[in-house]
């Protein structure tokens, strides 16, 4: 079985491989990808720029997150334990807090 912060930290890196093309401004207007938000769809320099500084705050985050995945390697109950479901449903609400981004 994979151990938990391994599959978590698997998260985590598509968060951060997902928000580099938003932080390198290689994603053209469009309402289907990006930070959503009103003020983004007004002018093409505000596009850019929520984008740029969005992308750069998820892709640290993403880092951060596997880095405490795999310090907290030692933590997480064996995936056989009656834990194991409380960080996989954590895992599922992350992922799906995070997804009003993309």
């Amino acid at each position: 079985m994979v151990p938990i912060p391994i599959v978590h930290a698997g998260m985590d890196v598509v968060l951060a491989s997902q928000s580099l093309p938003l932080a390198l401004e290689q994603v053209p207007m469009n309402r289907g990808y990006g930070i959503r938000i009103r003020k983004a769809h007004v002018l093409k320099s505000n596009w850019y720029a929520i984008k740029r500084s969005g992308g750069w705050v998820l892709f640290v985050l993403g880092l951060l997150l596997v880095l405490f995945s795999y310090i907290s390697i030692d933590l997480a109950p064996d995936p056989s334990s009656l834990w194991a479901p409380v960080f996989l449903v954590w895992l599922r609400w992350r992922a799906r807090l995070f997804r009003w981004c993309f």
